[in-house]
Formats: structure tokens, sequence, C-alpha cells
């Protein structure tokens, strides 16, 4: 029964933190690009409102709140060089193709997601609430 546990706990010991935490449904709620910041309610104001669901096993669903929208399925991975961490989205595009696009996690924890694209006055900065 011993090796059991210690075996469980090895391979508990193994599992990534971010994944973790990013494995939740999550809402968009401000763009800061450059320095003009866009707020949740001018995001929903705009229908541009948009959830992302990344499940454990890789599968994303990006979803705009938009009855007219259909959710479509991607894929996500975790990426880390030396310090950083990134968030790779492989998305289908509205011309059937895929279009991966790396997000570095400036911010993570259970309630809260911030990504960035880009450097310096080229920056967008995504912030994300958790749903669920």
């Amino acid at each position: 029964m011993l090796h059991l546990l210690v075996f469980v706990w090895l391979i508990a010991s193994f599992v990534n933190p971010i994944q973790k935490q990013i494995a939740r449904k999550w809402e968009l709620s401000g763009v800061q690009i450059s320095k003009n910041f866009i707020s949740a309610e001018e995001l929903k104001s705009k229908n541009a409102t948009i959830t992302m669901q990344l499940f454990e096993d890789g599968r994303c669903i990006i979803q705009a709140n938009n009855p007219k929208a259909i959710p479509k399925q991607n894929k996500w991975i975790l990426e880390k060089d030396d310090k950083t961490t990134f968030l790779v989205i492989e998305a289908e595009n509205d011309f059937g193709g895929k279009v991966k696009t790396k997000f570095k996690i400036e911010e993570i924890s259970t309630k809260k997601l911030v990504l960035s694209l880009g450097e310096k006055q080229d920056k967008e900065i995504y912030y994300y609430k958790a749903v669920r």
C-alpha cells in the first residue's frame, strides 16, 4: 500500500502547476493595446466578449458571446524557455486554415489569467477572469 501512495505522489508532483491553473473556462475582461485600455463593459457593449475554455487534454473552445458565433474546437499546449511560459493556441481561422498564436503568460492564478503578444509599443495584453 505504501508503494502505491508513493507512486501516486510522484505522478502528482510531475503535473505542471500552470497546467492545473490554466485548465478552466476564462472570460475576456479587458484588453490593453499600447496605452489604450478596453474594459469589460466596453467589450460587452460591442458584443466583443469572448470565452475560452481550456481542457486538461489539450482541447480548447473559443467562442464569441454572440448568438450567431459558432464555437470552434482548437488545441493548446504550454511551452517554456528559460524563465517564461507560453500558451500556444492552434485555432481554425475563418478560411478553414490553422493559425498558431504564442501568448506569453504574464500572470496566472485560478481566478486570473494575463496573456500578452508583441513587445514594447506593439504589445497587446489580454486580461481574463475565471468563469469556473
